[in-house]
């Protein structure tokens, strides 16, 4: 009965794979309006449907075409939907719509996740393979602290497994948990929640949410500084059907989300990019502060009972498990002078001369420094004085 499903405006799994429907088409606009509706599985015995089937269907992230019949051409009512996949048996059954991301016979080369404001829903009613690159990208521009105050972190949640993490301009990342020194890798903050509250970890699990932090503060050396665009990816994978999964403890539930939600006083997102009656940007989860985003998880009331309206979300403060942040070597300023491995180092805004002295005050040396990091090679151990510091050369 299509006309008494469509009446269901809280319906968000629509699974029609067994049922059979008369006639053997779907009319025009058969589910037009759903506009909780995450994914929708067709009925195997389809000869033909409607225009419009999807139209206002904002949530709706994906969609599983079991029939042999060709997809409507407009089956989204001619919108576009940013991350939205479409599972057909056979190519040409899709070659007519606006889908970017179709899975022909449970494969598809690529696929590209996306920020939207509109209709960014992913869902995926089964596993498919990647045969080339699955990714993310998201921008992230909040200002981190040195202080050791909390600032800064985002909810996060991918419906796939990353391996790789790469910044638009600073290249490859890793989070702090599985970072040293040693690497070329610059380090990011990426944490679970568990009982304990949030904790570091090193690896992004599918379907499970994170809060996540980039150093971004002008006070780092410039390498290390990840504000803007990071990409999160993987290649040649199966990727899982779409779970909705969520962390619960002390009576708070994290939960994964991969669609754009209304605000709401039983959902508790992260207050990113704005203050919060004294907390600092990106420091509290707090109730119906603004809706939230695809691949943005959120916290909710786990003591109430199934059957039972929603409760009030609980306000979730981030402890601040930024350890780490001491290793980040700090922005150079002019005249900065240090010594390693038997070098000098100064660092020089424009091009000059400078006098280096030894510990006599006799000067040993006149060197002409270019803008930039300057190496000075060839001195005796011993102690220098170079811009008034005092520098040992062991």
């Amino acid at each position: 009965d299509i006309a008494k499903i469509k009446e269901q405006t809280s319906l968000e799994q629509l699974d029609l794979s067994n049922a059979t429907v008369e006639e053997a088409t779907l009319p025009d606009e058969a589910f037009a309006g759903l506009n909780e509706l995450l994914y929708f599985v067709s009925p195997t015995n389809l000869t033909s449907a409607g225009a419009r089937l999807f139209d206002g269907c904002n949530s709706l992230g994906g969609i599983d075409w079991r029939s042999s019949c060709d997809v409507p051409t407009d089956i989204l009512g001619g919108k576009e939907y940013a991350n939205l996949i479409l599972f057909v048996d056979a190519e040409t059954q899709a070659s007519k719509t606006i889908c970017k991301n179709i899975v022909v016979g449970g494969t598809i080369d690529n696929i590209t996740l996306v920020d939207a404001d509109e209709r960014a829903g992913f869902y995926a009613p089964r596993s498919f393979d990647v045969t080339g690159t699955m990714s993310y990208t998201r921008s992230f521009t909040q200002p981190t602290l040195l202080t050791g105050e909390c600032q800064g972190w985002e909810a996060i949640c991918l419906p796939f497994y990353p391996t790789s993490f790469t910044h638009a301009t600073q290249g490859a990342c890793t989070p702090f948990a599985n970072w040293s020194e040693s690497t070329t890798t610059k380090p990011f903050w990426l944490c679970n929640f568990d009982y304990s509250g949030f904790n570091q970890t090193w690896y992004m699990a599918a379907n499970s949410p994170k809060i996540i932090s980039m150093p971004n503060n002008d006070q780092y050396a410039d390498e290390y500084i990840l504000g803007g665009e990071m990409t999160f990816s993987t290649t040649s994978a199966v990727i899982d059907r779409t779970e909705l999964s969520y962390v619960e403890n002390n009576g708070y539930r994290f939960v994964c989300n991969f669609t754009n939600k209304p605000a709401d006083e039983s959902r508790s997102v992260i207050n990113s990019y704005e203050e919060y009656n004294g907390y600092k940007m990106g420091s509290v989860f707090v109730p119906g502060l603004r809706g939230a985003k695809a691949f943005e998880p959120y916290f909710e009331d786990a003591t109430v009972e199934a059957g039972f309206a929603p409760s009030r979300a609980p306000m979730v403060g981030v402890d601040n498990p930024s350890t780490g942040i001491e290793q980040i070597p700090a922005r150079l300023t002019d005249n900065d002078v240090y010594c390693e491995n038997g070098i000098i180092y100064i660092n020089s805004n424009c091009k000059r001369d400078v006098k280096i002295y030894n510990a006599a005050g006799q000067m040993v040396r006149k060197v002409e420094l270019n803008a930039g990091v300057n190496q000075i090679t060839g001195l005796a151990k011993g102690v220098y004085i170079v811009n008034r510091v005092k520098i040992i050369n062991r």
